[in-house]
């Protein structure tokens, strides 16, 4: 819920920014880009600490904190609107409507997603034993959000 409640508010800010400065949708663009590629050097350049994880389990009150002060996930929601948003310069119902179809389809990805996510991220932790897995591991994320970068960039 939470999540959604940012995306709405998000999108509404976006719609209005889009509305005053059409162009601005190419800057986020790029700039949301050109982050991505960031991240994924940083996460290429992560070295694995050696030693047992013993961090405790998220709740779900963690949850809600980590949604708010997520900035990878307010990224993506600012993507999200900057690439399929279709600003026409004409402010109105358009706009509401496209804020709300797009608030909606990401909810629907990201519940499978989430699950998809979560169950996942759990087997790779247990399948990675050693410092070169993780490397590697990590090598690989590094790639896909490479990927995801030049795909927003190119489209």
């Amino acid at each position: 819920m939470t999540y959604i409640v940012f995306t709405l508010l998000i999108g509404f800010g976006i719609g209005e920014l889009f509305d005053a400065y059409p162009w601005l949708y190419l800057a986020l663009k790029y700039a949301g880009s050109f982050y991505l590629l960031y991240l994924s050097y940083k996460i290429w350049m992560l070295n694995p600490k050696p030693g047992p994880d013993v961090s405790k389990p998220m709740g779900f009150k963690d949850g809600v904190i980590l949604t708010m002060f997520n900035p990878k996930a307010h990224l993506l929601m600012i993507l999200m609107f900057s690439q399929f948003m279709q600003p026409d310069g004409r402010p109105g119902s358009q706009m509401v409507a496209q804020i709300f179809l797009l608030t909606f389809a990401l909810a629907l990805v990201n519940i499978p997603n989430h699950l998809v996510w979560s169950y996942m991220g759990d087997v790779i932790a247990r399948r990675i034993k050693s410092n070169q897995s993780d490397r590697k591991s990590n090598m690989i994320f590094s790639v896909m959000l490479i990927s995801v970068a030049i795909y927003i960039l190119i489209s």
